[in-house]
């Protein structure tokens, strides 16, 4: 957690990693959840509760370094004595991955994304659209389409935009089922951004 300081370069420090992906999220003040990554640059950020496009702000965050990040002059991210909380992650090899994909649309052989490790847990967040979770958990089996939206309070979906978890990443559209895998996660030439963690290290995974 920290406090905003309103200056236009406030760093907070005590991560002990470069983070890779950075939520903010106001504690005590109206603002949408902040989201910026490496992948595509600190400059463009996605909103949490939101489905909406990517947007362009220089100011939410300004750097990510190597014991945190730091933040710009914005009320959203730094206002005066505005109390924030951040969460933040970083790649550690054969448990926890980040970055993008294009989809293809073909629902019996969608892009595969090598994690290096059979994933748990897998987000994903095309433009425009909702956040996607799938996971082990709730679903064990493949093809796993009990879908969960960060940004909705609905209950779970399982209406298409399918995945199977294989040892070493995972695979979009319905290798098992023929199964359309929709444009949340699949469509044709639409880029999108993914965060997946470990069932367990690589050389302990099963393939299913």
């Amino acid at each position: 957690t920290y406090t905003g300081d309103a200056s236009s370069f406030q760093s907070i420090s005590g991560l002990r990693f470069k983070p890779d992906f950075v939520w903010i999220k106001g504690r005590n003040h109206n603002q949408n959840h902040i989201l910026v990554d490496s992948i595509r640059g600190i400059d463009k950020y996605l909103k949490g509760d939101d489905a909406d496009t990517e947007g362009t702000n220089v100011e939410f965050v300004r750097s990510l370094h190597e014991n945190g990040f730091s933040v710009g002059a914005t009320g959203v991210t730094n206002g005066g004595s505005e109390t924030n909380v951040a969460w933040c992650w970083h790649e550690v090899p054969g448990y926890s991955k980040f970055g993008r994909y294009v989809g293809n649309a073909n629902s019996a052989h969608g892009p595969f994304i090598n994690c290096g490790f059979k994933p748990a847990l897998v987000v994903i967040k095309g433009p425009n659209d909702h956040w996607c979770v799938h996971d082990s958990a709730r679903q064990p089996g493949n093809d796993n389409i009990s879908q969960l939206n960060w940004n909705r309070n609905i209950a779970e979906s399982s209406a298409g935009n399918p995945i199977n978890f294989v040892s070493n990443g995972f695979l979009l559209g319905g290798s098992n089922t023929g199964s359309a895998p929709g444009t949340r996660t699949n469509g044709n030439g639409t880029s999108y951004i993914y965060m997946a963690w470990a069932e367990s290290p690589f050389k302990y995974a099963n393939a299913k």
